[in-house]
């Protein structure tokens, strides 16, 4: 019995001290994650004589443990110089009519035109209305020598694809009239890319004006091979058209029946010094009844074209405008010689009259002339203006008297120049006091 009792006792010794060392294993891990913690340290208890302060989390020991920020002001005023506030709100309460008299007093090439409509879709949309409907590319878009780069003529279509922007452009202009008159007359035209003009065109459905003069067309001979053939697919309903002494060369016949609204056509340019034969076509072109036409050829001709021009056989009833480039070449002794043939003609013409007999009156005589068609050569003309005749000033002379009775309805009459002539230096005038250089 005393051998259970003792080995019963030693058992209940056993579990005690058991139980004793898990407690005390407990307080010690206890206090081991309490020492590392940042609540209570013994470096903290050492230097702090005050009560423990017990915090609801470690942001707010860690706020107030923090040191102040010498830079917070400027930090500060550098986040308040790049935020960018939202307009939204306070454009959504405008009028439609305001915001457009906001756009339009900013202008439509303004860059704060393209800010304000990337606020909101309402006013993306009014920046696409004020698309400008007379585009030209160089000077104004893209600088000269880029016109040759595809890749700035795939960022140009590009730019009227997106939105249908190219919907709104009336006038295409490849380059600036007043600007290529600034450039020297000794350098050669500039390069562009061939597929620039079909490029364009095709995302532009309401062009009627189109200014192709100026430039050369890098590899085009696609391009001026079916130019004028071509030319109603792109441009139905074209009214302006301006090419240059190259794409006449490539004349294709009938092209104009298939444009109904072209009235303006021109060739070549004060600049472009050169010569073009003048397909016989259009002159047909201009006796087409119930057609207005306005031309101007400025490239030179030849000295039959120019007598058929001035002195047609048969008259141009639609023609109210006409350049012509003389080149300085001496006409007047064809000139008289086509004014006699005609005279002689219109006399033929009176003696072989015949008499008609009315219905309801007596037999009268009515005589049936040519000269009122062989006067009447320009029924509608306007204006008329010659290019270099300073060294035939006689022909200008004799047109002058000619012309009033074959263009009854002539008000204009110009004389010009193509030879680019620079004006005169400003003169300096100095100054009364001034010194005068030793």
């Amino acid at each position: 019995m005393r051998t259970v009792r003792a080995s019963i006792i030693e058992d209940d010794g056993v579990m005690r001290r058991c139980t004793r060392n898990r407690a005390v294993a407990a307080a010690t891990s206890v206090d081991a994650i309490l020492n590392q913690s940042g609540f209570i340290s013994n470096t903290l208890l050492a230097r702090r004589c005050g009560p423990i302060k017990r915090y609801d989390n470690f942001e707010a020991l860690v706020q107030e443990r923090l040191k102040p920020d010498p830079n917070n002001e400027a930090r500060e005023a550098l986040r308040a110089l790049q935020s960018v506030p939202v307009l939204r709100d306070e454009l959504a309460l405008l009028d439609d009519s305001v915001l457009k008299i906001i756009f339009m007093f900013l202008g439509e090439g303004s860059r704060d035109v393209a800010r304000l409509g990337s606020v909101c879709r309402r006013l993306h949309n009014m920046a696409i209305l004020l698309t400008p409907s007379v585009v030209v590319l160089a000077p104004d878009m893209v600088p000269l020598r880029s016109l040759s780069s595809d890749a700035v003529m795939d960022s140009l279509i590009a730019f009227f694809v997106s939105y249908k922007r190219g919907q709104f452009v009336q006038r295409l202009q490849i380059v600036s009239s007043n600007y290529a008159s600034t450039l020297p007359a000794a350098d050669p035209l500039p390069l562009c890319s061939a597929h620039a003009f079909p490029s364009l065109a095709r995302v532009m459905p309401a062009l009627t004006h189109l200014d192709m003069r100026g430039v050369q067309w890098e590899g085009g001979a696609p391009l001026s091979q079916y130019f004028f053939s071509d030319l109603h697919v792109s441009a139905p309903h074209l009214q302006t058209l301006k090419v240059g002494v190259p794409l006449l060369a490539h004349w294709s016949p009938g092209w104009w029946q298939r444009l109904p609204d072209l009235v303006h056509f021109v060739v070549g340019s004060r600049r472009e010094q050169q010569s073009s034969a003048v397909p016989n076509e259009l002159l047909d072109m201009l006796r087409v009844p119930q057609r207005t036409w306005c031309i101007k050829l400025w490239c030179a001709m030849d000295r039959e074209t120019l007598l058929q021009i001035l002195t047609p056989p048969a008259p141009f009833p639609g023609l109210q405008e006409l350049t012509l480039n003389i080149a300085n070449a001496n006409l007047l002794e064809d000139f008289h010689r086509q004014m006699t043939d005609s005279f002689f003609e219109g006399t033929r013409g009176r003696k072989s009259a015949k008499r008609v007999k009315t219905a309801g009156t007596r037999n009268s005589i009515v005589n049936i002339s040519g000269d009122a068609d062989m006067c009447l050569q320009f029924p509608q003309l306007q204006s008329l203006t010659l290019a270099n005749v300073d060294e035939s000033p006689l022909l200008a002379s004799e047109l002058l008297l000619r012309l009033p009775m074959r263009a009854p309805r002539l008000n204009h009459m110009n004389f010009v120049n193509t030879a680019r002539v620079l004006p005169p230096a400003p003169v300096r005038h100095r100054r009364l006091g001034a010194r005068q250089p030793q």
